[in-house]
């Protein structure tokens, strides 16, 4: 069976990108998904939470406009 098998989320304290640093690490996930209300056409004008999770890990990450 392909697809989707499992969506989570976690509520943690502690700064944002250092926290989804960490539990994409801990638990192996395969995409982290992210909105950000300054996106465009280029990577560099993004929020800089979701830059700065892009720069930090080495997985998947989609950034939804909210």
């Amino acid at each position: 069976k392909e697809g989707v098998t499992k969506v989570s989320y976690i509520i943690r304290e502690g700064k944002p990108v250092d926290q989804i640093v960490a539990v994409s690490e801990e638990m192996d996930i395969d995409l982290i998904i992210m909105a950000s209300s300054r996106i465009a056409s280029t990577v560099r004008v993004l929020g800089s939470n979701a830059k700065r999770v892009i720069d930090s890990v080495r997985k998947p990450v989609l950034i939804i406009h909210e």
